[in-house]
């Protein structure tokens, strides 16, 4: 045998395993139930893998045999969890996770192996959370980096026939929500739609056609939530069957159980935001179905009707919007008087949408709108800062909506409170009210100077925020990948590339572009009055840097 640079240690188990007919005793050992002899073999296996040791020969053997041993690997893994250990399993789940994570080819034909026994593991209710979260995210991870690997293998359809199922399991209220294999499930589906969508929206179209008259409300549940979790992913899809997606949906936001209705509206914000513009030609269907769902008696359903609402009414016109327009203000007005922090925020969004939908036809109710903001745009307590944000954005949305003539007389109080808010420290306020001064600049215009010595500096300091950003590169990866060139693979060679770690404070980042979109206004609308201002030449540089 050639010996390879792996260590003393390494190369003698190597050693064992390659002069034992391809490794049948260290096999024979794990099927007869040896399982730390196995897991000892398993995690050696897998570390010098990763590891890059051996060189390129050496990584290439490994490889080979590593697929080799893949069934023993799984065999122990079921003996562990019949016999209740089921710790040894989530190690060689742990293990799957490295391979698959790995940008070299390491899984061959074995993949179906894997998916199969990860699908029992993730569908047996009476093993541990843990257990079972593990075995969902090696369909994850394979959905994520080898997608190509799991259209080749016809695997999508056996992971979904068992994954959409698991949207209906009910859940202990003890139980960590992170760990719950509906939410888990959920979050697999919606990987597989972003990669794979021409295969995974037929059978979730199929589950929820199926689904959606189940006499057990958990499976309705289910058939609407698989299409709102797939509507980003598959949205061309979804726009070609948007009636009979529309049919099922409408339906649930109907049902006699709080659960299904809960999960139509949020469907019906992930089509609102989605499937745009398509979806709009229904509103004569939708938006009476959401008027109802205001006034649901779940507080959770009106708050994703709300959602769903300024969602749909982004995309519409005056003339659409209009025959809706006072029975809907009627109840978000109310609304805004009476309902609990969050559903205010999610209304004051809803109706912002509606004021730039509606245009000059949202003059009647303009006045009071803005009399209820003042007392938002006031608030100073941190639970209550996200409100106020949200209540500077629509003054602003209903400025844009009414015109010069109505709102300039009126807006001095808006704007001395939306300067106040920057003393707050509450990066989200910043950014809606960067939005704010924009609107506001526009419909003034040249009007708008006397407010630039105040508002200029404030998105030059927001402009200038270190907003953090930091990306690691695994450097070895393509050393690893580069030691498995001429060996044959299946498709994974071909899928994603990982980055480590990325760290960015994205809320600091959106605040940069309002502020820097606020700049842009000024200068554009303001004209002579901003020349003063130093040049945005400079500020860019530092920005993008």
């Amino acid at each position: 045998m050639t010996v390879l640079p792996f260590g003393d240690a390494a190369v003698m188990m190597l050693w064992e395993f390659d002069n034992d007919d391809d490794g049948e005793r260290i096999k024979g050992e794990c099927n007869s139930g040896n399982t730390t002899s196995g897991v000892v073999v398993i995690v050696h296996m897998t570390n010098l893998i990763l590891n890059g040791c051996g060189g390129r020969e050496g990584l290439c053997w490994i490889k080979v045999k590593f697929r080799d041993f893949i069934p023993s690997i799984l065999n122990v893994s079921r003996q562990c969890l019949a016999s209740g250990e089921e710790d040894v399993a989530i190690i060689a789940f742990e293990i799957f996770d490295e391979l698959i994570e790995s940008p070299a080819p390491l899984l061959g034909d074995s993949v179906k192996s894997i998916v199969q026994f990860s699908l029992e593991v993730c569908s047996t209710q009476s093993l541990e959370p843990n257990t079972r979260h593990q075995a969902i995210q090696i369909i994850s991870w394979l959905a994520k980096y080898k997608s190509s690997t799991l259209k080749k293998h016809k695997l999508v359809m056996p992971i979904l026939h068992v994954l959409c199922p698991l949207l209906a399991e009910s859940t202990n209220e003890n139980d960590d929500d992170d760990l719950a294999p509906d939410r888990a499930a959920a979050e697999v589906i919606d990987t597989m739609a972003l990669n794979i969508p021409k295969q995974v929206f037929p059978p979730v179209f199929e589950f929820a056609s199926v689904s959606y008259q189940n006499a057990n409300p958990k499976f309705r549940e289910a058939s609407v939530t698989a299409l709102g979790v797939i509507s980003e992913g598959c949205l061309e899809l979804m726009k070609t069957k948007l009636e009979p997606i529309l049919h099922i949906v409408l339906a649930a936001l109907r049902d006699p159980e709080q659960m299904v209705r809960g999960a139509a509206s949020f469907a019906l914000g992930q089509f609102a935001e989605y499937l745009q513009p398509e979806i709009v030609s229904h509103y004569e269907s939708v938006l009476p179905c959401i008027l109802n769902a205001l006034e649901d008696a779940s507080d959770e359903v009106k708050e994703k009707s709300y959602y769903a609402l300024a969602a749909f009414c982004e995309n519409m016109g005056e003339e659409e919007i209009l025959p809706f327009l006072d029975p809907l203000m009627g109840r978000l007005l109310a609304a805004l008087q009476n309902s609990s922090r969050i559903l205010k925020e999610t209304c004051m969004s809803a109706i912002g949408s509606m004021a730039s939908a509606a245009e000059q036809a949202f003059i009647p109710y303009a006045e009071r709108v803005l009399e209820l903001m003042k007392n938002f745009m006031v608030l100073t307590n941190d639970e209550d800062l996200r409100s106020r944000a949200r209540a500077t954005e629509l003054v602003g949305m209903v400025a844009m909506s009414v015109g010069k003539t109505r709102m300039e007389p009126i807006l001095p109080p808006y704007i001395e409170a939306a300067i106040s808010g920057f003393g707050l420290e509450y990066s989200e306020l910043r950014e809606y009210t960067h939005g704010f001064f924009g609107n506001v600049a526009e419909i003034l215009g040249d009007n708008f100077a006397q407010y630039l010595p105040h508002v200029v500096p404030l998105a030059f300091s927001s402009c200038n925020l270190d907003d953090g950003s930091a990306i690691d590169i695994d450097e070895c990866d393509d050393e690893i990948a580069n030691g498995f060139e001429g060996v044959s693979s299946d498709d994974e060679a071909h899928d994603e590339p990982r980055v480590r770690n990325i760290s960015i404070r994205t809320g600091v980042l959106d605040e940069k572009a309002a502020a820097t979109q606020a700049l842009g206004i000024f200068a554009q609308h303001t004209t002579i009055s901003y020349a003063p201002y130093p040049l945005l030449e400079l500020l860019f540089v530092s920005f993008i840097s």
